[in-house]
């Protein structure tokens, strides 16, 4: 699989739903599609969330089993929301606001198994701004 060098920086908004998306893809550049993704049903995609901003920022505050059929698509999507270019994402996770409750610096990290092939991990930087200004 191939995986982005550095975490994938976003800016959103203390308080807020917080949209994650990516285009994954295979080592032959062939976008993942769900039936690519083993692991026990419902469970497929693994999400913990640090707190950079903690006295621990190496300890997960919080960590979830995810639904491949929730948060994979089979096609490429285009939408609004994204902005890097006209292919689309196949990835999108919605991280509640009680997962990032303050404005961090947070680091979301996620993996899971594509068949015949390692493990693909692949992780956000979110700097979350201060709505109040305080």
């Amino acid at each position: 699989m191939k995986r982005p060098a550095a975490p994938l920086v976003v800016r959103a908004t203390e308080g807020q739903t917080t949209h994650l998306m990516a285009r994954l893809v295979t080592k032959d550049d062939v976008a993942v599609i769900q039936s690519d993704i083993t692991g026990t049903s419902g469970q497929e995609i693994t999400r913990k969330v640090y707190d950079l901003d903690s006295s621990t920022p190496t300890t997960a505050t919080d960590t979830d089993t995810l639904d491949k059929t929730a948060k994979i698509f089979d096609s490429l999507q285009t939408s609004a929301e994204w902005t890097a270019d006209s292919t689309g994402y196949n990835f999108l996770d919605s991280v509640a606001t009680a997962k990032l409750p303050t404005s961090g610096p947070w680091r979301v990290v996620y993996s899971m198994v594509v068949t015949g092939e390692e493990t693909l991990t692949w992780d956000y930087l979110v700097d979350m701004s201060d709505v109040y200004g305080s």
